[in-house]
């Protein structure tokens, strides 16, 4: 479809294909502080308060170039830009004059063109690949590489470092909804554990993936999924896929099996009902579970309190070859109340407690 698109705050462009190619768009942006030629007149605020935003297995139109200008919870995920990904806009000559933009996450990507990081303050890019006369460059402190392919480009007496990873030492890609168009069905697919992987793997083993028919999912509704219903669909052997929306819960979400995945959608939000008392976690997962995965999360604090928002076991338990995945998660205490409302709290943002769980992707802050 040549259509683009502005990916707004707690907006999901998302494609529905079994790999990027399947979804082709003209373009998709962020440009919100800055100018519609991708220019930031003056330094702030730029990027700094583009959040919560994600953009997911899909392709973009061949030598087009993508202003993607974000700080932090807007990752970018199984996506093939066929230029060049822009990450931060100039604001006038010279390599260092960059407007603001503090950090951000790319996985699974292919981008023909390079990355300009800008003046990113820090980004992490995992299993990336980019065109072999393309470059990573600039940023303003720190980019880190890891099991990417293709080289950073230095620029003589600048301040940012890059850190390389040669190899992602262990992963699974982040579990996505497909539609099967000659069927005529949706299916949840739960890629398979890699380990030492460089660049995608998407175009390789698109066939090695899991492929859940929805009648073993349950699709969850804001106001008529509860916590306790949500419970008995888990314990029932389905997968949770949470709509967008916000899911105010008076007990806990409790994963007691192993296998399973709870996929949230356009920032699917957990937070604890109103008058909900105290708990001691939002979401738990229980000790000695393999392979269990969350993914695409805001989960925020509540009045009462909690000792954390997402605690995962008790005691160190797991194993390497099936471990847990949380991706894309985003904690925030209080960051949409004003001073006029009562405080919201917890101790912690997420606890793990287990053994080989692996974050890819969390946003633990307390304001914001």
């Amino acid at each position: 479809h040549r259509a683009k698109f502005n990916v707004g705050f707690y907006n999901s462009l998302v494609g529905l294909g079994r790999e990027p190619g399947a979804v082709e768009l003209d373009a998709f942006e962020v440009l919100n502080g800055v100018g519609a030629d991708g220019v930031q007149h003056g330094a702030g605020p730029g990027a700094l308060d583009n959040f919560w935003r994600s953009v997911e297995n899909l392709t973009t139109a061949p030598g087009r170039n993508i202003y993607y200008f974000v700080s932090q919870a807007s990752p970018l995920r199984k996506v093939h830009i066929r230029g060049q990904l822009r990450l931060s806009g100039p604001v006038g000559g010279g390599i260092y004059d960059w407007g603001y933009a503090s950090g951000g996450f790319t996985a699974d990507s292919k981008i023909d063109g390079g990355v300009e990081f800008g003046g990113q303050q820090q980004y992490c890019t995992r299993n990336a690949e980019i065109g072999d006369e393309a470059a990573y460059k600039h940023g303003a402190w720190s980019n880190v590489l890891i099991g990417s392919k293709g080289m950073y480009k230095s620029e003589a007496g600048q301040l940012a470092k890059e850190t390389v990873i040669e190899h992602t030492e262990r992963i699974a890609e982040k579990p996505y909804i497909m539609f099967e168009e000659c069927e005529n069905k949706y299916y949840l697919m739960i890629p398979r554990p890699e380990v030492g992987k460089r660049g995608v793997s998407w175009e390789r083993y698109s066939n090695d993936i899991e492929r859940v028919d929805f009648e073993n999912v349950y699709v969850a509704e804001e106001g008529a999924s509860s916590a306790a219903v949500i419970n008995a669909k888990l314990a029932e052997g389905k997968h949770i896929v949470l709509t967008p929306g916000i899911y105010k819960i008076s007990e806990p979400i409790i994963i007691g099996r192993s296998n399973a995945v709870i996929l949230g959608l356009g920032l699917a939000t957990v937070q604890p009902a109103d008058g909900a008392c105290y708990m001691d976690s939002l979401i738990f997962v229980r000790d000695g579970l393999e392979d269990v995965r969350i993914a695409g999360l805001m989960v925020q604090g509540g009045e009462a309190g909690t000792n954390a928002l997402i605690k995962w076991g008790t005691r160190k338990s797991g194993s390497a070859e099936n471990a847990g995945f949380l991706y894309d998660i985003f904690c925030r205490i209080g960051g949409d109340r004003d001073a006029s409302m009562p405080e919201v709290r917890t101790n912690k943002m997420i606890l793990i407690n287990s053994s080989n769980v692996v974050g890819d992707n969390l946003w633990l802050w307390r304001a914001d």
